[in-house]
C-alpha cells in the first residue's frame, strides 16, 4: 500500500495505529468484570446499567495525539476481528476511571454497555461514552478511523464484536489512551 501503511498481506486482523512513524497494533482486553447495578424503585421507576470493567486505570498504550490515524482490518489470511464484518460494528467509546480517588472501586476502567428502564432497555456503548469517527476505506477488507472531533484525556477503546454485555472472546476491548499535556 505505501505510504507507511500497513500492508493487509502481511498484517493480522485487528485495529493498528500510527504512532509518529511507526504503525502498533492495540492490544486486546477482555473485561475483568461485567457488574449490573442500578436501582429499581418500588413502582419499577430507575434504571439498571450492565458495566465492562476492565483492570488498571491506564492502558498499555499511551498516545500523544489527539486525533490519531487507526486502521481497521477487518479480514485478513482468514482470521475476523472479534465477529466484526463491517466498521460498523466497531464503536469507539471513552471509559471512565475508577480508584483513583474512591477507596470503594479497586482501579479500573469501565463503561456502561446496557441500560434498562421502565420504559426500555437499550444493549451496546452508553451514547454518552461513545465518540464518532470517520471511516475511510483504504482496501478491500481494511478502514482508516480518525476522530471526528479532537479526543479528550482520557482512557478508550474500540469495542468490537456481536456480543457487547457477554464476557467472552466473542467481544473485545482495544484500548488505547490520550494524553496530550
Amino acid at each position: 500500500m505505501g505510504a507507511g501503511y500497513p500492508d493487509a498481506e502481511y498484517e493480522a486482523a485487528g485495529i493498528w495505529v500510527m504512532n509518529g512513524q511507526k504503525m502498533i497494533q492495540l492490544a486486546p482486553e477482555t473485561p475483568s468484570e461485567i457488574s449490573h447495578g442500578g436501582f429499581i424503585g418500588p413502582w419499577g421507576i430507575g434504571k439498571v446499567a450492565t458495566t465492562a470493567r476492565l483492570t488498571g486505570i491506564q492502558s498499555q498504550l499511551q498516545l500523544s495525539n489527539a486525533k490519531p490515524e487507526f486502521f481497521l482490518y477487518l479480514k485478513t489470511t482468514g482470521m475476523e476481528l472479534a465477529g466484526a464484518t463491517t466498521p460498523a460494528e466497531v464503536t469507539l467509546a471513552q471509559f471512565t476511571v475508577l480508584g483513583k480517588d474512591d477507596k470503594h472501586n479497586p482501579d479500573q476502567r469501565a463503561v456502561d454497555m446496557a441500560i434498562h428502564g421502565e420504559y426500555g432497555s437499550s444493549y451496546g456503548v452508553d451514547r454518552k461514552a461513545t465518540r464518532v469517527f470517520e471511516t475511510t476505506p483504504v482496501a478491500d477488507g481494511i478502514y482508516k478511523l480518525v476522530p471526528k472531533a479532537g479526543l479528550a484525556d482520557g482512557e478508550y477503546a474500540f469495542c468490537a464484536g456481536a456480543n457487547p454485555v457477554a464476557m467472552t472472546g466473542q467481544y473485545q476491548y482495544f484500548t488505547f489512551g490520550v494524553h496530550t499535556k
